[in-house]
């Protein structure tokens, strides 16, 4: 064989047995876009949300609207519906307040189907999700009327439940020492505030409750730190079927 073709056949045999270096492509963010009030912004929940679904490897990016005492009728009448355009999240979270009574739960259900109506019409269609709260501390069968309330809107309209209240109801079962309510009785702790995000982490992005760190860094620089036996009160809270 010439030289020349011996060279020729090496150089080929060397470039189809070097290793191809792959291009990785970061995952794209998980978009969520949280409408609520008070009780979805105490402490910062959206971007603990944020930071459990990073530590585990799935990038989020949060979009909040939350105004103190705001409904869901609040919120419409406002315009915050133009976020769906200018955000085009893949789930929209509503949280209205407990919804305890009769017509605040027939109040529910309704602005959640007009919510539910618009996300799924939009350009991007986005699946909507009800983020169960808690009642006021000391509500006579609080928290079943809570679960009634958000669950009955739920099913009505084919939305995503977040059940962080029956959540709350199972950790103080746990501990009846111990309380999940702000001082102001309808308010988290910061306590409250974790498992709920926990509870919409783990139903919007899949973690797993088992690996969830007692201490979290947000995006907003700020240090979330619980006591490891609280989260690890957590875990098992969620890791309940």
């Amino acid at each position: 064989m010439p030289r020349t073709l011996a060279l020729l056949f090496a150089l080929l045999a060397a470039l189809f047995s070097a290793p191809v270096a792959r291009a990785q492509t970061p995952a794209e963010p998980l978009r969520l876009l949280f409408i609520g009030n008070s009780l979805t912004s105490t402490h910062d929940l959206p971007l603990i949300v944020q930071a459990l679904a990073a530590h585990q490897g799935r990038p989020v990016k949060v979009t909040v609207r939350a105004v103190p005492d705001f409904s869901l009728e609040d919120h419409w009448k406002s315009g915050a519906r133009n976020l769906l355009a200018s955000t085009q999240p893949d789930f929209v979270i509503l949280q209205q307040g407990p919804s305890t009574r009769s017509e605040s739960r027939e109040h529910l259900a309704r602005w959640t189907r007009a919510w539910a109506d618009v996300a799924r019409a939009a350009p991007k269609p986005a699946q909507v999700a009800l983020f169960m709260v808690w009642p006021v501390s000391g509500t006579r069968d609080g928290f079943k009327l809570v679960s009634r309330s958000y669950r009955e809107a739920a099913e009505a309209n084919q939305c995503l439940l977040l059940p962080a209240g029956d959540a709350w109801v199972r950790a103080l079962a746990l501990s009846h020492a111990s309380t999940l309510h702000d001082a102001d009785g309808l308010h988290p702790n910061l306590g409250g505030s974790f498992l709920a995000a926990m509870v919409i982490a783990r139903g919007l992005t899949g973690i797993d409750p088992a690996l969830v760190p007692h201490q979290l860094k947000l995006a907003n620089g700020r240090t979330v730190k619980l006591p490891e036996e609280t989260v690890a009160r957590f875990r098992t809270v969620l890791a309940a079927p």
